[in-house]
């Protein structure tokens, strides 16, 4: 996998921008790079699990790169979108948490908000918990996303997205404006499912 075969430092991660031309093409190759990396484990080892089903409110168990586990929910999305919004949450777990972990968590203790690629449940790696906490969309939003200015560092750009989506970014409005402004608002862009298990392992360290 690209984590493995590259080991970039935990603060070089950076997610795709929804606005980025290109975007969907560089999905699509992460597809068939993963795909292609399958078959081979498959000539080894267990064969891959397919035709993994889930919707708006599944929690999963996502893997950390020093060892345990983080919760996350996706919030907008399905396997029908190939993933979708994401809120994470820590502690770091030593085993994969349970249901009882899911009724305790609050949109507000998210330590990571993102959009993400469900590979890491396609293939099996992020376990799907059952839990019978009703999902109420209403509770879960869509935040107001931060890009900033890559030639003017002290600028960038609100982002928000339409609350409807059914898991695709849809930005329907963009503000420029100073940085200061965008302290503690969540990076626009989407995220691999390894640049996820990368970002949460470096908070969760950090505390």
């Amino acid at each position: 996998m690209l984590y493995e075969q590259y080991r970039p430092s935990l603060n070089r991660i950076r997610p795709i921008s929804p606005r980025n031309p290109r975007r969907q093409e560089y999905l699509d190759a992460a597809w068939r790079f993963e795909d292609n990396d399958a078959v081979g484990e498959q000539m080894d080892r267990k064969p891959r699990k397919k035709h993994i089903k889930y919707s708006e409110g599944q929690w999963f168990a996502v893997p950390l790169k020093d060892g345990g586990y983080a919760l996350g929910v996706i919030v907008r999305g399905s396997y029908k979108t190939k993933g979708g919004l994401g809120y994470f949450f820590g502690p770091r777990y030593e085993s994969v948490p349970d249901e009882q972990e899911t009724w305790t968590k609050q949109p507000s203790d998210a330590v990571l908000i993102a959009w993400f690629s469900d590979l890491g449940i396609t293939r099996g790696k992020w376990q799907l918990i059952p839990s019978t906490c009703l999902f109420r969309r209403e509770e879960w939003p869509i935040p107001t996303f931060k890009r900033l200015d890559a030639l003017k560092p002290e600028k960038g750009w609100l982002v928000e997205y339409s609350q409807d989506t059914d898991g695709v970014p849809i930005p329907v409005r963009e503000r420029y404006c100073n940085a200061m402004e965008l302290l503690d608002i969540p990076d626009d862009g989407d995220y691999g499912y390894e640049a996820v298990e990368i970002v949460l392992t470096k908070r969760l360290a950090e505390g």
